[in-house]
């Protein structure tokens, strides 16, 4: 008989709940359900803290609780912020359905829980930019995107091309501040990354390339001490990738931080950085 390795770092299974004591139907204008799928949803999400590769019946539990879970703006913010850190345990690799699951839950309006944002950084000084895209990996990175934006006062740039996310980092740039922080969460490959329809490799970073000009733009707009994240699959794999990282560091002047591991979810194995050469 076979079995199926775990994706992941290991970790202890943690039993959630039985799900029996459901009501049967929310009714639409009672919110005492609301309510009770939400305590049982939190108590779980406690559980699953800590944990980042729980049973898939657990999994499924736990999903259901947060199908119920509608409108989101019902909640008060610390639930909204346990019940997302219950999803970040979630395996990376999931399901069509579970991938629209997640966009739905993302779905709330972030306006709605002030409390969730915290830190003093100047409004779009940090930026993820999130690649568009139908298909389930697009979908669950801009739940992270979403998460990151509520959590930690993150902006978030969604964009089809690299041109629309250099034009949506720019606009909201702070005036005579430079950008701190720029996260791509991108599909990889080793030595590239995709922002929506562009790939950007090594070449795309020489003078002459259709996409120089526009990297030169980011570049001329980051701070002293700002940082570059690529959560991407694979992007700093092999020597490729390895090459591909440290052109970035060189080419940006800036700490760049890539994987050399298929991603998965919250996880983010084989994190590798690169600084520019010393000139």
């Amino acid at each position: 008989m076979s079995t199926t390795p775990a994706i992941g770092p290991t970790c202890t299974t943690v039993p959630l709940r039985p799900t029996s004591d459901a009501p049967a139907t929310r009714p639409a204008s009672d919110p005492a359900p609301i309510r009770h799928y939400a305590a049982r949803a939190a108590a779980d999400a406690g559980a699953l803290r800590g944990h980042a590769c729980p049973a898939p019946s657990e999994v499924l539990r736990l999903l259901q609780d947060l199908s119920n879970l509608s409108p989101l703006e019902q909640l008060p913010p610390e639930q909204l912020a346990l019940l997302a850190d219950a999803v970040e345990c979630l395996p990376g690799f999931v399901s069509d359905g579970v991938a629209r699951l997640l966009t739905n839950l993302a779905a709330a309006n972030p306006a709605a829980f002030p409390e969730l944002v915290r830190g003093n950084h100047p409004p779009g000084s940090r930026v993820i930019v999130s690649s568009s895209g139908d298909d389930p990996a697009m979908r669950l990175q801009r739940w992270f995107a979403h998460r990151a934006r509520v959590n930690h006062g993150r902006s978030v740039v969604n964009a089809s091309s690299l041109r629309e996310a250099v034009q949506g980092i720019l606009a909201g740039a702070p005036a005579g501040r430079g950008l701190e922080e720029i996260t791509f969460y991108a599909h990889g490959r080793p030595g590239a990354i995709s922002i929506g329809n562009d790939e950007i490799t090594v070449e795309s970073l020489r003078p002459g390339h259709p996409r120089y000009d526009l990297l030169v733009s980011l570049r001329n707009r980051l701070g002293p001490n700002a940082v570059i994240y690529l959560r991407a699959c694979e992007c700093f794999r092999d020597g490729d990738g390895r090459a591909f990282g440290q052109a970035l560091a060189d080419f940006f002047g800036r700490r760049v931080v890539g994987h050399t591991q298929v991603m998965g979810g919250p996880w983010r194995p084989g994190e590798v950085s690169f600084q520019p050469a010393a000139r």
